[in-house]
């Protein structure tokens, strides 16, 4: 008895499995026909602020009938009610201007609680606007420094545009620079690698349209690591009617000229005087101690002093 109740059971069970598949299966198929009834037609490619229309026509719609239509564009919502003509032909057509949203948008057409929806892709615009950018504004010079350059660029509606930007420009010692930045949602970027001496460097970025703007990046020594003195000589009789030049000669840590404007500390014993760097090196004259006797020379460049030089003042010759 039981055996029979459960065999029945199944069958049962198996029974309305059955059905509630072929009920799926037609209700698929019933949907597929209502949206097979409404066909579109349109572009469905344009550019941010472009017209666009599209057609609408549902065969099975009567004259008089409507149809609801919404656009997604971005955080713009465009909707209407639109009458359907003889045959159920429409057509909805949007001013320039009105989708200006690059990116996917989503049209959604509704008719008597069947909807069809299609993608429609809106494209930037020409980049129309520039604006340059780095992660530095200074750098090492002779090539011991990078940083970034950055381009962004939209178009007049402010989408990310993904026109090319050319930049130009000319590093201290005359070599000339030129980089090609391909932008990616509006971002265009490189490395940017210093070369030759210190000064300023100044990049023209440019847009197809012909705008520009301007960069400027200063290349500078590294601190002062390093400093040398050289005395025109090292010995001097007592007669009063020499002069002694010192010279110092200043590097940075990459044995580079320090850059000019460094003020100099020149000192010899019961005295000190200061020049300023030309050229990486720095000069001084006074005149030549009176008394006969050995005398340290030495220079201070920031934290840097150098070796002392010594001067020999004697009355009988050198």
């Amino acid at each position: 008895m039981n055996y029979r109740r459960n065999t029945i059971m199944i069958f049962v069970t198996l029974g309305l499995v059955v059905t509630s598949v072929l009920w799926i299966k037609m209700l698929q198929v019933s949907e597929a026909q209502d949206i097979e009834d409404i066909q579109l037609d349109a572009i469905w490619e344009i550019l941010a602020g472009d017209v666009w229309s599209v057609q609408i026509t549902i065969p099975t719609a009567s004259l008089g009938e409507s149809a609801e239509v919404v656009l997604f564009n971005g955080l713009n919502v465009q909707q209407a009610t639109l009458e359907l003509s003889s045959g159920g032909i429409t057509e909805w057509a949007i001013q320039s201007g009105t989708i200006v949203e690059s990116g996917t948008s989503y049209l959604i057409v509704t008719y008597q609680g069947t909807s069809i929806e299609r993608t429609l892709r809106v494209l930037p615009q020409e980049a129309d606007t520039l604006r340059p950018l780095t992660t530095t504004n200074t750098l090492i010079g002779y090539g011991h420094a990078r940083g970034m350059l950055l381009g962004m660029i939209a178009d007049r509606y402010g989408n990310p545009s993904i026109n090319p930007i050319n930049v130009n420009g000319l590093f201290p010692d005359g070599t000339e620079y030129s980089e090609t930045l391909m932008p990616s949602i509006g971002l265009g970027w490189t490395w940017f690698y210093s070369q030759g001496a210190a000064g300023r460097v100044r990049l023209v970025f440019e847009i197809p349209n012909g705008k520009t703007d301007v960069l400027e990046i200063r290349q500078t020594a590294a601190a002062p690591a390093h400093a040398m003195l050289q005395l025109s000589t090292n010995c001097v009789l007592n007669d009063g009617r020499d002069k002694l030049t010192l010279t110092a000669t200043v590097f940075d840590v990459f044995a580079n000229p320090i850059p000019n404007g460094y003020r100099v500390r020149f000192v010899w014993d019961g005295g000190e005087g200061y020049g300023i760097v030309l050229d990486g090196q720095a000069s001084l004259q006074i005149p030549v101690p009176f008394d006969t006797g050995l005398y340290p020379f030495w220079v201070e460049v920031g934290a840097v002093t150098s070796s002392s030089r010594w001067l020999s003042v004697t009355p009988y010759g050198c």
